[in-house]
């Protein structure tokens, strides 16, 4: 048994175990492997490309591997990013970038992965860097318990910060010039006491004791079948374990 698991949660666990518990089981307690998507390697990249610049050098990135198609839509973005908070980037102190950080929040062991800690203005702020594909996922950002999570982390690290500066990085490429701004969303965020205290309580704690009973083998884990199956790297593992051969299906 992985008596380990149950030391600490990160939000990505916490986070694949609430879609789907039999994915978080074959990633957690089966060692699976996730294959990277273009958009995983995307993102990844993007990431490197604007913690690299915001430290004041060149938007660099690891490309070794990279499909050709994925790295041009990676310059095309950092060269619009670069463009667009140029003037920012000269008003920004970085506190930190790429911090590992983990405390205990209300008796859950939480650790994270911040992607920086600015200060603008003479206030601070913890950074998460997003690309996305859709706008849609900026409705949510009231209620996102990581962002949430993380101002907790900081705080019960030491760090004290104002609120979360969201830096999102919509992905999609027009075929007609756009201007830079088009491609990016900056949101300032408040996370009040309240916020955290839901966040741990109502989402975080539930779902740690959920774990604890699949990781000591009192509970199954449930297998949420659905849309979500079709992008799922357990889904063949999955399916293969439960599925019937045509054989046994009756007309």
């Amino acid at each position: 048994m992985k008596h380990d698991l149950l030391q600490s949660i990160s939000y990505s666990q916490a986070a694949s175990l609430a879609a789907c518990e039999w994915r978080w089981h074959w990633r957690y307690m089966l060692d699976g492997e996730d294959v990277p998507t273009a958009a995983m390697s995307r993102g990844k990249a993007l990431h490197e490309a604007a913690a690299s610049w915001w430290a004041g050098g060149d938007a660099a990135y690891d490309d070794e591997g990279l499909d050709d198609e994925v790295a041009s839509a990676v310059d095309w973005l950092m060269d619009r990013y670069t463009d667009h908070y140029a003037a920012l980037r000269d008003e920004t102190t970085v506190i930190a970038q790429e911090v590992e950080l983990e405390a205990d929040l209300a008796g859950v062991g939480v650790v994270g992965r911040l992607d920086g800690i600015f200060e603008i203005g003479g206030m601070k702020w913890v950074v998460e860097r997003k690309t996305y594909s859709s706008r849609d996922r900026l409705s949510l950002l009231t209620v996102d318990p990581q962002i949430t999570l993380y101002t907790a982390l900081a705080q019960a690290n030491g760090y004290s910060v104002d609120g979360v500066l969201w830096d999102g990085i919509y992905t999609y490429q027009w075929k007609s010039p756009r201007p830079p701004a088009e491609s990016f969303d900056l949101v300032y965020l408040d996370r009040t006491q309240e916020q955290i205290t839901l966040a741990v309580e109502h989402w975080l704690r539930p779902i740690a004791e959920r774990r604890k009973q699949l990781v000591l083998g009192y509970e199954e884990p449930i297998r949420n079948f659905g849309w979500q199956c079709k992008t799922c790297p357990a889904r063949q593992a999955c399916h293969d374990s439960v599925s019937f051969d045509d054989s046994q299906v009756l007309d």
